[in-house]
């Protein structure tokens, strides 16, 4: 008859290990070459290969938001936005109008269903009721571009407001996920942001990671943020 033995660990680099085990239960005339008492277990640690996920903003036209020098910035901070206000100090828009929180990654291993997960959105509200769709592309003909960011909307499995949602991704597979969101602040009075982009300091963000589907406590890809500053138009 075997007995299940869990060995907790903290997270481990790549190398090996020798984990000692002491076994209780036994009376003393029960202990013998078949029933030990202290036992060593080898584990090996592998380094992980996975594909790390990229996330970033863009506007509703898919376009990357830009720094303050005009750079389209394709990274996951660095860009900025306006605030619109009236002479009042209400905030009426900001420019660009609307976001969209882009995650991308691209499954290394076999094929697997994952649970996107997303985290509380800073500043920003989800738009609609599927705010959120997922497409996956064969990664062999992908492109990182407008056309297949309008494709994810287009054609992605819709996820409700702010998920979670399962999809299946597929070995050699790449999943895009898009976030429609806007400035949570409309109607308000303007913060204290700056009324240049070199000073902008009006934070907005998102986040969001992987999970496995049928396991919630297994990481497929880690989460990643995506923030940008906004300063108040002049």
């Amino acid at each position: 008859m075997g007995k299940e033995i869990a060995i907790s660990a903290t997270s481990l680099a790549p190398g090996d290990y020798t984990k000692n085990i002491s076994i209780g239960g036994y009376s003393s005339n029960e202990v013998t070459a078949h029933n030990p008492k202290d036992i060593q277990a080898l584990i090996h640690v592998n380094e992980c290969t996975a594909s790390v996920p990229s996330c970033f903003f863009t506007d509703s036209a898919g376009e990357f938001l830009s720094n303050c020098s005009g750079d389209l910035v394709s990274t996951n901070d660095g860009g900025v936005f306006q605030l619109v206000n009236k002479k009042t100090g209400q905030i009426t828009a900001t420019n660009p109008g609307q976001f969209y929180y882009n995650y991308i990654w691209t499954n290394d291993g076999p094929a697997i269903d994952v649970q996107i997960n997303f985290g509380n959105p800073q500043n920003l509200v989800p738009q609609g009721a599927n705010a959120v769709h997922a497409y996956t592309f064969d990664t062999s003909g992908f492109t990182q571009n407008v056309d297949a960011f309008n494709m994810v909307n287009a054609n992605g499995t819709p996820c409700g407001p702010a998920g979670p949602c399962t999809i299946n991704v597929g070995q050699g597979e790449t999943l895009w996920v898009t976030w429609h969101l806007a400035y949570s602040r409309i109607g308000q009075s303007a913060p204290t942001a700056g009324n240049t982009c070199e000073v902008a300091n009006e934070e907005i963000g998102a986040s969001a990671m992987l999970l496995n589907a049928n396991d919630s406590q297994i990481i497929v890809a880690g989460e990643c943020s995506t923030s940008a500053n906004g300063y108040n138009k002049k």
